[in-house]
């Protein structure tokens, strides 16, 4: 029989006293548990981030390797000139590597876009004639760099409200471009940014 006692308020039902002591106990139990989960996402998340991030270091670092800067001037020369040469598959190949990091997540798309897109998407644009040439006789090569382009083309779009085919380098500005990568740039007061699409000097 289930001890009661009387008080001012009237009779204490220890029975109800003792259930929803053992809901708040679970509820207790439930939340430590959800909290732990959470303090273990966050975790991971944030090594998810910190490992992108030097990923995203390690990917910059070889682009301003001094190796990668010949590469990127043999090139752009090859481009200018209309014959590319193994220069421009080697920085193609580049390309590759990064949309494999992107695709598993290694390297966050929209930091890739912040640091590197200019000149992905203009060496990509300059290349296009060569890239359907190559392809002619394998159409696989370079397929997951075409993805990457086309997604930072979209973020890009984004940023600016405006459409994709919009937003892609024109003909003067890769011609700009690739003369500074060259190194040849007529106004070197007013390099191409490595990152975003420069304002034109002009325009200054």
């Amino acid at each position: 029989m289930v001890d009661s006692r009387r008080t001012p308020f009237g009779r204490i039902e220890w029975t109800a006293v003792l259930a929803l002591a053992g809901m708040v106990s679970a509820l207790a139990a439930v939340t430590m548990a959800a909290l732990a989960v959470w303090q273990v996402r966050q975790t991971a998340e944030q090594s998810a981030f910190t490992a992108g991030l030097e990923s995203l270091w390690h990917l910059e670092a070889r682009w301003q390797s001094p190796g990668m800067v010949t590469t990127r001037q043999g090139a752009a020369a090859a481009l200018l000139d209309g014959s590319p040469t193994e220069d421009v598959d080697e920085l193609l190949d580049f390309f590759e590597l990064m949309s494999s990091l992107v695709n598993r997540r290694v390297v966050d798309e929209e930091m890739l876009w912040q640091e590197l897109s200019w000149p992905i998407l203009n060496y990509w644009t300059a290349s296009a004639d060569y890239i359907r040439k190559v392809r002619h006789d394998d159409p696989t090569m370079w397929q997951g760099a075409e993805g990457m382009v086309n997604r930072l083309l979209a973020i890009e779009a984004r940023k600016r409200h405006r459409s994709p085919n919009d937003v892609r380098p024109s003909q003067d500005e890769v011609q700009d471009f690739l003369t500074d990568e060259r190194g040849e740039a007529d106004t070197p007061e007013c390099p191409v940014t490595a990152a975003r699409r420069a304002p034109r000097c002009a325009d200054a």
